[in-house]
């Protein structure tokens, strides 16, 4: 029969030689956003699409628009893509800065909440026609 300390001496060797075992990690977080980097044209809506690195329940999953003021409203959550996709329907807005407040409960049971900020730019006034060049 082994006694406690020559296990423990055992567990300390072996986590010296190979190291500690990889910690899991079962947070859901973005990898893809189908926001561009760039800011998104005024009074235009979208449907944007949130990538995640893992699974996620899109039923237990919320997503709130928050704006510059810090108005909040709840967003309409679209058909489910993959597994690991959020499709969510972002309403036209006016130009500002805003936010995507989500909070998702991954495949594993871990819940993760974050913000995705973005900037919506004003409308470009159209060029007026140019006159047609005779010839």
């Amino acid at each position: 029969m082994r006694s406690t300390a020559s296990v423990a001496a055992l567990a300390a060797l072996v986590t010296t030689l190979f190291g500690a075992p990889p910690r899991a990690l079962g947070h859901a977080v973005v990898v893809r956003a189908s926001l561009d980097q760039t800011a998104i044209p005024a009074e235009t809506p979208r449907d944007v699409v949130l990538e995640f690195n893992s699974g996620i329940e899109t039923k237990l999953s919320k997503v709130v628009l928050v704006a510059e003021g810090g108005d909040e409203r709840p967003l309409e959550l679209g058909a489910a893509g993959a597994q690991n996709e959020l499709h969510v329907k972002v309403p036209a807005l006016a130009a500002g800065h805003y936010g995507l407040r989500y909070k998702v409960l991954a495949a594993d049971g871990h819940v993760t909440e974050s913000v995705l900020r973005f900037t919506v730019e004003p409308e470009k006034p159209a060029k007026p026609a140019q006159p047609a060049q005779k010839e």
